[in-house]
C-alpha cells in the first residue's frame, strides 16, 4: 500500500502504520456484526430535504482571481510541478 501511495516510511513509521491499519480493519470488521435487518437501504446518509437550494451567483472575474495568485500561466494559476515526468 506504502509503494501505490508512493510513501518511504521509515521502520518505526511503517510500525505505527501497521498498528493504525489493524485499528481500522477491526473497527470495520465490527460493522458486520450491526444488525440492518430492520433498516431500509437509502441513497443518500443524510435525509432529504436537508440541503439548500442551488442558487446561480456572480463570482469573480479570472483577471481579478489572477491578479491576487503569486504566478498565472495560460488563464489559470501556475504552480510547482508535483510530478515526476510529463
Amino acid at each position: 500500500m506504502a509503494k501505490l501511495a508512493r510513501l518511504a516510511p521509515s521502520e518505526e513509521e511503517a510500525e505505527g502504520l501497521r498498528y493504525a491499519l489493524h485499528a481500522i480493519l477491526g473497527y470495520v470488521t465490527s460493522l458486520d456484526q450491526v444488525n440492518t435487518a430492520n433498516v431500509e437501504p437509502t441513497a443518500h446518509v443524510v435525509a432529504q430535504g436537508f440541503l439548500r437550494e442551488d442558487v446561480v451567483v456572480v463570482g469573480l472575474a479570472r483577471d481579478e482571481v489572477l491578479a491576487c495568485a503569486p504566478a498565472s500561466r495560460e488563464g489559470g494559476f501556475a504552480v510547482p510541478q508535483v510530478l515526476e515526468g510529463e
